[in-house]
């Protein structure tokens, strides 16, 4: 959805209109998921971080100030909810013990399995498993997602600065994680 055609759903959702709210929901819910499923890597738990942060964007939508587009205001309240999630499920776990935990990253392969229909897409999300949680996210962010480094500094709560260099260091460890997963796939197919 256009920036400007955002700014109108937005002032016409603060006069009340709850349609044009709606109409905010149905331009970002997906991408609302994606990024709330790669931060809490659950597709049930993503689910509910979506519903969790429309909700709370809509209550807080008086607050939203304009300094940044609507998407990243969003994106950021979706951050912050997937972060609140995590930590919630991390006071009611008990124990990790390493069967737990070898379940968990299979179910994530399969989720990143089903978003991703091709080979190349199926490589790249491997290599983000590599990353640290906050480089991949960063990636996702700028790549999938479209922001710019100034909104991803904004929904991450991080100065331009600090993006630019964690970035610069993610697409670095990327591409090697990429080169190591296609140089096996190849001593693979030989």
């Amino acid at each position: 959805m256009r920036i400007e055609k955002e700014q109108v759903y937005v002032k016409r959702a603060l006069k009340g209109d709850v349609n044009a709210f709606t109409h905010l929901v149905e331009a970002h819910k997906l991408s609302t998921y994606h990024l709330a499923l790669s931060i809490v890597k659950n597709p049930d738990d993503a689910e509910e971080v979506g519903q969790d942060a429309f909700m709370k964007a809509y209550n807080g939508l008086s607050r939203f100030k304009g300094d940044a587009s609507f998407s990243t205001w969003l994106y950021r309240i979706v951050y912050n909810t997937a972060l609140s999630k995590i930590r919630k499920k991390h006071l009611e776990t008990f124990s990790m013990d390493s069967d737990t935990a070898t379940f968990d990253l299979q179910a994530t392969e399969r989720t990143f399995a089903a978003l991703v229909e091709q080979d190349r897409g199926k490589y790249l999300r491997l290599a983000l498993t590599r990353l640290g949680e906050e480089s991949a996210l960063m990636v996702e962010l700028y790549y999938y997602h479209q922001k710019d480094m100034h909104e991803i500094a904004v929904i991450l709560g991080m100065t331009h600065g600090q993006v630019r260099v964690r970035m610069t260091r993610a697409r670095k460890k990327l591409k090697e994680y990429l080169e190591d997963l296609l140089k096996k796939e190849t001593k693979d197919l030989l």
